[in-house]
């Protein structure tokens, strides 16, 4: 099931003896206690939720689908902490499991379609899948949750990377970790492609499909000064033009399409006390606007590759901005374009990967980037900030206040 607009209107609910998990209009979804409290960590729907996977008797209308059975369920709960995966609810369930509900009814269909088709082929990228609990709806059967095996000693990329970028740039050294990622993701892609690639026709999708996000994402600077007090809204206007002529300069596609991950960045990116990686999260762009079901490798390179700049951002708003980091960032996307080069991943005799669109897919993300801080994150901000104006030139008869590190916190 994918969400349309018939979909909007449903409304369901899946009764369960700690709680109810409620679909009402437009899909999302509202998880509350018997008392008709937003449900949290320890309130035992998780838990629930776990042990109908596990073989308890289904609720009317509920179905499962075992890939690894998850075995006992005692029930201890805990949360992930504050600020992560803002689209679904997610709780640890027995420090081994970790319970996903979807956030908007049908969203779980694609995530788990594209994991199971990496898993099939490259399990070890990928935390294990236990398996899926679906509701049948008027339109068909949707994923409603999901239950992966929880890695207790793993922490995703931006604790992670940050935290190595930060000490690799105190000590002048660059990063082992990008190539191997870059190798990973090469990995990931040769399979995703091998399941579900489709024939692609050069010139199809064109620099038009590269540059219409641009004026639907972000309304370019007016033309009159913006407010004199917010620096980063001249450091962008400085460099509107760049940002527009790297998007108008995109040439036409010449490599397959295929389901791609869709949200790759370093946050997705899971590593243990061994270095090993894991991505997670297959659940597509939260703006949503193109197709990760027909689309192309660099879009998922570029979305990485302006995530290793984000991580310098951070480590400049830590450290304060010098040379370094920066030269610590421009070896990182290097070294993983590297990796992904050592895989070269093909599909019959095609590169997978079209490295002359990433200056425009990476620009069109940064202002992705710019768009979701705008609407979802304003503290956040400043870190597209931080990379739009190191990788782009500002217009000089514009104002170009230097960058400076946000008084701030919290990342």
């Amino acid at each position: 099931m994918n969400s349309s607009p018939e979909d909007a209107a449903i409304e369901l609910e899946l009764a369960l003896s700690a709680g109810t998990v409620h679909w009402g209009p437009g899909q999302r979804v509202r998880i509350l206690t018997r008392n008709g409290e937003p449900a949290q960590a320890g309130d035992g729907i998780a838990a629930e939720l776990a042990r109908l996977l596990s073989g308890s008797p289904l609720p009317p209308g509920v179905r499962r689908t075992v890939d690894a059975a998850p075995g006992t369920v005692v029930g201890h709960e805990r949360g992930l902490g504050a600020g992560i995966d803002m689209t679904n609810w997610n709780v640890v369930v027995d420090e081994r499991l970790i319970v996903k509900v979807v956030g908007r009814l049908g969203d779980g269909d694609r995530a788990v379609r594209v994991t199971r088709a990496v898993a099939e082929r490259c399990p070890d990228v990928l935390p294990l899948l236990h398996g899926t609990l679906e509701l049948d709806t008027p339109h068909g059967r949707a994923t409603v949750a999901t239950v992966h095996q929880f890695h207790a000693d793993s922490v995703d990329g931006w604790t992670w990377a940050v935290d190595e970028a930060g000490a690799a740039v105190a000590a002048s050294q660059r990063s082992a970790w990008p190539r191997q990622l870059g190798r990973l993701v090469a990995r990931v892609h040769a399979a995703l492609a091998d399941a579900t690639a489709e024939a692609t026709a050069g010139g199809s999708p064109g620099p038009g499909a590269i540059a219409a996000p641009l004026g639907a994402t972000l309304p370019p600077p007016a033309d009159g000064p913006p407010d004199a007090t917010d620096a980063g809204a001249l450091r962008l206007r400085a460099r509107w033009g760049a940002l527009a002529a790297v998007l108008a300069a995109a040439p036409a596609l010449r490599a397959p399409r295929f389901a791609i991950h869709g949200d790759l960045h370093v946050g997705q990116v899971l590593r243990d006390a061994t270095g090993t990686m894991r991505l997670i999260d297959f659940d597509g762009d939260p703006l949503g606007d193109f197709d990760p079901d027909a689309a192309e490798a660099a879009v998922d390179v570029a979305h990485l590759l302006v995530s290793l700049d984000l991580v310098g951002a951070i480590v400049a708003k830590r450290q304060g901005d010098h040379p370094a980091i920066r030269a610590w960032a421009d070896h990182a996307r290097h070294d993983l374009l590297a990796g992904y080069r050592d895989v070269s991943p093909h599909l019959a005799g095609a590169p997978l990967l079209d490295e002359r669109r990433l200056p425009a897919l990476e620009a069109q993300q940064l202002l992705r980037e710019v768009a979701y801080a705008e609407r979802y994150l304003p503290r956040w901000r400043y870190a597209a900030d931080w990379a739009i104006t190191h990788r782009f030139d500002p217009d000089p008869e514009l104002e170009d206040p230097p960058w400076t590190p946000p008084d701030s916190p919290t990342t």
